[in-house]
């Protein structure tokens, strides 16, 4: 699974491939979205993006962080998501970062990094995102 955080980089060169044999199956990548790109309107109204699907999930030993310089006026912060210290973390309530887990092509993927400003302003890092269960109060146990 992708997640942004705040600096690599991608490049979807097999999207030529793909249109030059269609014998070849189309890649699709899991993004786990936090902030206002959990909303549906901002990835289909805003980012012309269409998910293939998704799912309200979450990011265990993760914490949501507003720590990246805006721009001063319009936003002041922009949200990331960090990798928490396990030291920190209390026995009874592991933390984590609620969000949506949309499944995309590459090209929209693609644009995804493009438009987040990867690598500049976020990096990709794989991860282990949980879809909800049930009601949504079981969220995460296996």
């Amino acid at each position: 699974v992708a997640l942004l955080l705040p600096f690599l980089s991608i490049c979807p060169t097999s999207c030529h491939a793909l249109a030059n044999n269609p014998k070849l199956k189309p890649k699709t990548y899991n993004y786990f979205a936090f902030g206002s790109n959990m909303a549906s309107s901002t990835m289909i109204n805003l980012r012309n993006i269409s998910p293939l699907a998704s799912s309200a999930a979450i990011l265990p030993g993760h914490a949501l962080r507003f720590n990246i310089p805006g721009v001063p006026g319009v936003e002041p912060s922009s949200a990331s998501v960090e990798p928490t210290n396990s030291d920190a973390i209390e026995k009874e309530q592991e933390v984590v970062v609620h969000g949506v887990l949309y499944k995309l092509t590459e090209e929209d993927f693609a644009t995804i990094c493009q438009t987040e400003g990867v690598p500049l302003a976020y990096s990709l890092h794989r991860c282990r995102v949980i879809p909800y269960d049930g009601d949504g109060k079981t969220a995460g146990d296996d």
